[in-house]
């Protein structure tokens, strides 16, 4: 792997700007016990419902809901697709709705992605319910890259090329340079055209 090799993805400038922010900000201690409860329940399913999906992300690092934006366009960039589905929580169709959800394995995917740029939680309290089930599809010869990632998880989980954040239309050109390193152990550089933030680096921590 190259010194100065990225993952590199295009982004509106408020979403760099809110992250660079979010994640200079101490987390709280994260809700294990709910978070494995509100796990079980996406396994079960094979679904995450988007209140499911918040409730585990607030769960395990709060800053993540607290934060105004939305990750949707570097979600969707990295397969992370959010679907409209029926739910029938009570057999009555008066009661029934549509609501938007994840595929169980694109929820663990989005729990890498939010690790990746620098939220403090364990993909793994969901990744190892899934494993099992993704391991019997994997001898069926096909595999989604969720389902990909998931198998290869504990194997790349820190080998994986840091992220790079860039505004739509910046050009990669910056004036300057700003780093941080969070109580976590990220490395965040930020870049900076004249006082508007661009760009952003993010360096995973390797495990002590």
């Amino acid at each position: 792997m190259g010194a100065n090799t990225y993952d590199t993805y295009i982004v509106e400038i408020e979403f760099i700007d809110s992250l660079w922010s979010v994640l200079r900000k101490s987390r709280s201690q994260p809700d294990i016990w709910n978070a494995e409860k509100v796990c079980r329940k996406i396994a079960r399913q094979g679904w995450a419902l988007k209140k499911d999906v918040e409730d585990l992300l607030n769960y395990l690092d709060s800053r993540i809901v607290l934060c105004q934006f939305d990750s949707r366009d570097l979600s969707e960039q990295m397969g992370v697709l959010w679907r409209w589905v029926y739910v029938d929580l009570t057999g009555k169709d008066s009661l029934s709705d549509w609501h938007e959800a994840l595929k169980a394995d694109e929820a663990a995917l989005l729990l890498m992605l939010y690790e990746r740029i620098g939220f403090a939680l364990d993909p793994s309290i969901l990744v190892d319910l899934l494993l099992p089930d993704v391991m019997k599809r994997k001898y069926k010869n096909i595999l989604s890259n969720a389902q990909l990632q998931i198998i290869n998880f504990k194997e790349n989980r820190y080998r994986l090329q840091p992220i790079k954040l860039l505004s739509q239309n910046c050009n990669n050109k910056f004036t300057r340079r700003k780093t941080f390193v969070s109580f976590q152990g990220y490395k965040l550089i930020g870049e900076y055209l004249n006082k508007e933030i661009i760009g952003l680096k993010i360096y995973t921590p390797k495990p002590m």
